[in-house]
């Protein structure tokens, strides 16, 4: 266990544009060129917003963290095409954009400002699952995942981030909790695992 007083890793919300810039740029540096990059060529369906589809032309599969996985549209299309959940309105109302480690999904659904609302999907609850409204939207989605991957890469260099359980020591995540509230008020009490 950590010590009291001890200077905990700094976490920051990142600015969208800069989190998505350098997933394309670790997208080219594997082999493609700008020239020879993939271009999504089937539209998403017209009920997700734009933003969607300006994300998946920069970025493509992506792994934020354990339970941040962002799906490349060929993979999107078999998640909604696969996943039992007749509630869920998936393909006409939500989109899964992205999945977790342990089968959860992530939900996409357009507003009229032509960004896209997320909601999360509880494998658990199988066929009777129901998206629960995360009170974000894409961009912040984006940030969220990337504040849990910095709080995992920290926890993974300093085994005193965590108690012997394997559980987020609590001034770490005290930490983190006020940064996901900076980046949407009650974000904290909707977000699905642990802290």
């Amino acid at each position: 266990m950590a010590s009291k007083g001890r200077e905990l890793p700094a976490l920051s919300i990142r600015r969208y544009g800069a989190i998505v810039s350098e997933l394309a740029s670790r997208k080219l540096g594997a082999g493609r060129t700008r020239r020879g990059q993939r271009r999504v060529v089937q539209a998403p369906p017209a009920f997700v917003g734009a933003d969607y589809t300006q994300a998946l032309n920069r970025v493509g599969d992506a792994e934020f963290a354990a339970d941040f996985r962002f799906r490349t549209l060929e993979q999107a299309r078999h998640e909604n095409e696969l996943r039992d959940c007749p509630k869920c309105g998936l393909g006409t109302k939500w989109w899964a954009f992205a999945t977790s480690g342990s089968g959860d999904a992530w939900l996409l659904s357009g507003t009229r400002d032509g960004r896209s609302r997320v909601a999360f999907l509880d494998h658990d609850e199988e066929s009777s699952a129901t998206p629960r409204a995360m009170g974000i939207h894409l961009e912040q989605w984006f940030q969220l995942a990337d504040l849990i991957g910095q709080v995992e890469r920290a926890e993974d260099l300093d085994r005193t981030l965590t108690d012997s359980r394997h559980r987020t020591i609590p001034a770490f995540a005290k930490l983190l909790r006020a940064r996901m509230n900076e980046l949407s008020r009650g974000l904290v009490r909707k977000y699905p695992y642990a802290i």
